[in-house]
């Protein structure tokens, strides 16, 4: 059995445990690049095309 009084810090992996994969595609594939497009005053496909390069 584990003792959680001792475990200071645990770890998920994101896909499948705590989101899905819809959300993580979107989160990564819109939303960061829609935010990057207004903080950097550039159209979506600009930003896009920006950040996919990477």
């Amino acid at each position: 059995m584990i003792c959680w009084d001792h475990i200071e810090t645990v770890l998920l992996d994101m896909d499948g445990t705590l989101l899905d994969l819809y959300f993580d595609n979107f989160f990564w594939m819109e939303l960061v690049p829609q935010r990057f497009a207004e903080a950097n005053h550039i159209s979506l496909d600009d930003a896009k095309t920006q950040l996919f390069a990477r």
